[in-house]
């Protein structure tokens, strides 16, 4: 599991979006407080269809929708990662670095 903060996933989110294609959970927080999940697809995932280029332009927007909903990224056409709520029981040391 990878933990990054909203600013630095947004510049580098093709290389979290590839790390969450395989296989790992990259946890997204804002203010220090987990905001979201992005983790790989599974077969059983629903949730609306997104271009990673919005999710990566407007981040915020696309975790305030993830919240409500999983958002299931694509890329090129292909579902390649899901944006969901993190799950109630996720504890985040305070040294995530």
């Amino acid at each position: 599991m990878h933990v990054v903060g909203s600013r630095e996933l947004r510049p580098r989110f093709s290389e979290y979006l590839a790390r969450a294609k395989d296989g790992d959970e990259v946890v997204v927080l804002v203010y220090g407080q987990p905001a979201a999940l992005l983790r790989p697809v599974r077969p059983d995932d629903v949730g609306a269809y997104v271009p990673s280029r919005f999710v990566r332009e407007e981040l915020h927007k696309a975790i305030d929708k993830a919240r409500a909903t999983s958002l299931i990224v694509t890329w090129r056409g292909r579902m390649y990662a899901v944006l969901e709520a993190p799950r109630e029981s996720l504890e985040i040391l305070e040294d995530y670095s």
